[in-house]
This record gives C-alpha cells, structure tokens and sequence, in this order.
C-alpha cells in the first residue's frame, strides 16, 4: 500500500482459496486504463485462475478493471462492492489498531511482547523480552509462521482444523511450536504468528475482542458497509460475492463455504470489498483519521 504515487496493491500472503486478488467492475469500459488492464489479464492467466481485478484510489475517484469472472461457469465481472475474503490484507486493519492503541499511549511499539503477553513467547528458543511490539508489526520476529508450521502435515490443516474455531492464542501457539527463523532484529520473515500476537495485544490492551475492535475503531467511524470479521465457525459468504476456488487440475473446486475464518482473525480473517478497502480505509489511513 502506498500513500502517494503509484504502485502494485498490496497482496494477500496467508493461503487464501485462489488468486482473485482485490475485487473490480465492468466499468472499466467506461473509463478504460489498458496497462493495468493487462497487468490484471496477465495475473489472471498466469495463476491459472477464473478471474483477477484491481480497484484503484486516484485522488477522490475510484476506478477498476475486471478479467474472468467471480464464480466459476458464469459471466460475472467484478466490482467494488463484492465482498471477498481478503487474507493477509486483514493485516492492515490490525497494524491501524495498534497504531492508534499507541497514539493513545495504551501500547508502546518499543516495548517487549513479555509486557503485554506475559508467559506467552517463551521457551522453544523464545523470548517475549527480547521482541518488541514493532518487531511484530514489521515481521523481524523471527517468529515461526504458524500456518507454514500447521500445513506440514496436510491431513490436519485440511480435514481437521477446517471443521473447527480457533482462538488468537491457539494459533500463535502453532507458529510458537516451531523454531524461530533467526534471532529478533536480526532478519525478515513474514509470519502470520506476528499478527496473531499483535490481535491478542489489542485484545488486551485495548480491552474488547478483536472483531469489536475493528468494528469500532474502523468500520464503523468510516461507514464501511462491505467490511467484517466472520462468525467462527461460519464460513459462508453471503451470495452474489467473490468465490474462491482450488485448483484440482482438471476442475475447480468452490472452496469459498469451506474454509473455517477463525484460522485467520487478525492476520487474515477479514470480509471487505474493493471500495471499502481501496478508496475508504486507504485514504482514511493517508489522511491520519
């Protein structure tokens, strides 16, 4: 995500059904933009997937471009205010979180982990005294990502853990389970677990759930109508909205209803749209509200 100027959009890290990418509309022929039309026609091939979109901020406007479809065996271009589930750019809700948990002087992003979650990164190599809040928000950890760490063993990630909820400290202890990548500060690695943490530190010290918070820190003071966190334990998106599809080779199978959005929460458990995402979050964040 960038302020000013252009650049690529931010793209989902955390396993998400397939490379839809943000959602987009068929007005782009209306308003055609034939390079980042391309960019989206090549995305699109080169996953192999039924379809790829981008929404766009320009100033106060917002325009999109469209490739494929949303549904598979159906013609139905993308546009702004398709919801889909939208994997790791969860995460920029969740550092905007603790962003103002910090401006209000509730959290210090140089204070260790140990200070908020006492107990909690220890042992197996840990020390929660030795990494900061602002080492989570930046992924130089050397925490263990915690769906790299579950998916070594495909039987459970898939069957088991799908057909259960999950909790914020669960699915840290995963990433915690597994040796960290190097010492903190000293390298980069993107891990999941670092947001899962940072989810419970707003839980903590800002004393609601984590849904409640966005609601209420985010959501609601922007009107964002397109934009929430999924009931655990229902993993249905309402009709009409993106779906997301796993590629079998052959065929494709809808997977959108079957993956569990607590194994996500913080760090990649949010429903939004293109326009809430693109136009009211991004410029609210570029604007300082």
């Amino acid at each position: 995500m960038r302020c000013r100027g252009h650049g690529r959009p931010s793209s989902p890290r955390s396993p998400t059904p397939s490379a839809l990418g943000p959602t987009a509309t068929a007005a782009a022929a209306e308003a055609p933009h034939p390079v980042t039309q391309a960019a989206v026609d090549i995305l699109k091939s080169s996953h192999n997937a039924p379809g790829a979109a981008a929404v766009v901020r320009e100033g106060d406007a917002l325009w999109s471009v469209t490739s494929g479809t949303r549904a598979i065996n159906q013609n139905l271009p993308f546009g702004p205010q398709h919801k889909v589930k939208v994997g790791s750019l969860t995460k920029t809700f969740t550092a905007a979180i603790v962003m103002q948990l910090a401006a209000e002087g509730k959290v210090d992003l140089d204070a260790s982990v140990e200070t908020y979650l006492p107990g909690v990164v220890q042992g197996n190599s840990y020390d929660g005294n030795a990494i900061t809040v602002r080492r989570l928000l930046n992924h130089t950890s050397g925490i263990h990502d915690y769906l790299e760490a579950k998916q070594g063993n495909l039987w459970d990630y898939v069957v088991v853990q799908q057909n259960r909820t999950h909790t914020l400290a669960e699915l840290a202890s995963w990433g915690l389970a597994a040796p960290p990548y190097f010492a903190p500060g000293q390298g980069w690695h993107y891990s999941g677990t670092n947001y899962m943490l940072l989810g419970m530190i707003i839980e903590k010290a800002g004393g609601v759930p984590y849904g409640q918070a966005v609601r209420d820190r985010i959501v609601t003071p922007l009107g964002l109508t397109d934009t929430y966190l999924p009931t655990p334990g229902d993993p249905t998106l309402p009709p009409g909205h993106v779906r997301g599809n796993l590629d079998l080779g052959l065929i494709w199978i809808d997977i959108t209803d079957r993956v569990e959005p607590s194994i996500g929460i913080s760090g990649g458990g949010l429903v939004t749209s293109g326009a809430d995402r693109s136009k009211t979050l991004v410029t609210a964040l570029c604007d300082g509200r």
